[in-house]
């Protein structure tokens, strides 16, 4: 990105590089690592084949979750449809909230919410939670047992 700016910056080709890094690396020392590691490209970025596998890892895992959620019909998940993200009341019509709230104040009344339905969800919603909760516990965990010595 440096090495880019400076032929732009000097209005030369990129055939006169070499003039122009030598000139940038005395104000700049940091060019000489980027020169040396153009081929590298940016340290800081993580390649493209790793963000697939882990963007597939994903998706199987949670395509695995969410269909063994829906196929064994773990609480009650068959009533509703598998990739919704709305909730559902007992006999699987979309939850009304305004019947469990009072009026303005927007607070839950405990005994309309157990007389009406309590909320269900869909098995995509339960395996987006699951791996949510997952993914921050096992980044806890990293943080304790890799830097846990230093709180």
């Amino acid at each position: 990105m440096i090495l880019g700016f400076s032929c732009l910056a000097y209005n030369l080709s990129c055939s006169s590089y070499l003039s122009v890094a030598s000139q940038f690396q005395r104000h700049h020392p940091m060019v000489i690592y980027i020169r040396l590691q153009w081929w590298a490209g940016d340290p800081l970025s993580t390649p493209l084949v790793l963000i697939g596998k882990a963007m597939a890892g994903i998706l199987i895992a949670f395509f695995l979750i969410t269909s063994a959620l829906y196929w064994t019909n773990a609480y009650n998940t068959q009533k509703f449809p598998i990739l919704m993200t709305e909730l559902y009341d007992t006999s699987g019509n979309k939850y009304c909230i305004s019947k469990v709230l009072n009026g303005d104040l927007l607070i839950l009344n405990a005994t309309t919410y157990k007389e009406y339905s309590v909320t269900r969800l869909t098995s995509f919603r339960i395996a987006s939670h699951a791996l949510l909760f997952a993914a921050i516990s096992t980044g806890l965990v990293q943080v304790l047992t890799k830097h846990g010595r230093y709180y």
